[in-house]
């Protein structure tokens, strides 16, 4: 992105140019910018051989993922066959099915939903409309309220579902454990001691603060890898942590050396601002390298392997780049693990950004289903050598 005169920025199709407040792009030269003149409407533009407003056709950026429909003024967004725009992102697209009857549109021309047939069902965590033959999907009854609807099952109100706690979720449920204690990967319903790590291992946790991820499942996120280095006995010949956030920015929460207690990394971790924006994964690897986090100045050691742990919900923005750092990465003997949550994650990409393909761990459902790869985490990364 040197390229651009003012800055750069991500979009479904990758990076592009932008303009700062005050200016838009420019139609004969997408890479630079032109004050907004007072004389013209928004979205239109003097020209200047002309001197006369004309309309600025935004589509040139390539604002969508898809189709872009240039009006007068403005421009939207639309789909090929088979897909709708997505109710959260009036730029891009999910699939849809033949049983989307019809796209309402309010006048915010981002919120449309998809309209069912009968015989179909709007499936609550993807907004797709969905086939039921036998009525509502499993976890799910009709809503005595309103018959052409479903509702979900409180499965945690049958008694003995689970060995300590039991946590209803949309359309199913799932068991926790009493501190001290994890789920068994064995029957994901009973509980067992947890296992402390007691090796010395330095470990970067990289954690995932775009908007996608949302405030509710960062906080999931963060509980989670408390949990996970609750696991570990801490110190300088034990287990040491450091912490990044990223999106299309980089925050440093905390070096290697800058905790001396395990208490104090997690009050950190659970503390970490959420911040939003997009997908930069190649940002959080070079950001690793570049400032040298594993150095001994920063408080890591030669006699304790190098981890980095990625926590992402969906593609980057830009998988080649972000291959190549993680190589870069690889390249100095840092083991990446990638732990992969929910359905909108690109298996490709990350299985070659993860050490090996035992490294990359998925996460399917949602953050509230990370308990079921914590055991297979701490087993990876909690090894005598780090072969």
């Amino acid at each position: 992105c040197r390229v651009c005169e003012d800055m750069c920025v991500s979009s479904p199709n990758g990076l592009r140019c932008a303009c700062k407040g005050g200016f838009h792009f420019n139609p004969a030269n997408l890479s630079a910018c032109l004050p907004i003149s007072s004389a013209c409407n928004r979205g239109f533009y003097i020209n200047p051989q002309t001197r006369t407003c004309e309309d600025l056709n935004e589509c040139l950026v390539r604002p969508c993922e898809q189709q872009c429909n240039n009006r007068a003024g403005d421009f939207e967004c639309t789909c090929r066959p088979g897909f709708i725009v997505n109710p959260q992102d009036r730029y891009r697209c999910i699939a849809s099915t033949s049983a989307a009857t019809s796209v309402i549109t309010s006048a915010n021309t981002a919120d449309r939903i998809a309209v069912c047939q009968i015989g179909f069902y709007r499936n609550p965590r993807t907004g797709l409309c969905e086939a039921e033959p036998r009525g509502c999907p499993p976890g799910y009854v009709v809503n005595p309220r309103n018959t052409s609807s479903c509702t979900d099952i409180d499965e945690c109100q049958t008694p003995g579902l689970c060995e300590d706690k039991c946590v209803n979720l949309n359309g199913g449920y799932r068991c926790s454990c009493f501190s001290g204690s994890e789920v068994s990967s064995a029957d994901w319903t009973s509980c067992e001691k947890i296992r402390v790590c007691t090796y010395p291992k330095d470990v970067i946790v990289l954690i995932d603060t775009t908007t996608s991820v949302g405030p509710t499942n960062y906080k999931l996120l963060l509980s989670f890898i408390a949990e996970f280095i609750r696991h570990f006995q801490y110190g300088n010949s034990r287990t040491k942590v450091a912490a990044l956030l990223y999106s299309d920015i980089v925050r440093q929460l905390f070096d290697l050396d800058d905790y001396e207690s395990q208490e104090d990394v997690i009050n950190a971790i659970l503390a970490a601002p959420y911040l939003g924006g997009n997908t930069m994964l190649n940002l959080a690897f070079d950001y690793v390298r570049e400032n040298a986090l594993f150095d001994t100045i920063r408080g890591g050691r030669s006699n304790a392997p190098d981890f980095v742990i990625v926590f992402i919900d969906g593609p980057s923005m830009n998988s080649a780049l972000a291959r190549a750092a993680a190589e870069n990465l690889k390249n100095q003997d840092v083991t990446i693990i990638v732990v992969a949550i929910g359905n909108e994650v690109s298996v490709a990409e990350l299985s070659s950004v993860a050490s090996t393909p035992g490294d990359l761990l998925l996460v399917q459902g949602g953050f509230e289903y990370l308990d079921y790869v914590q055991q297979k985490l701490d087993r990876r990364v909690c090894s005598e050598t780090d072969d």
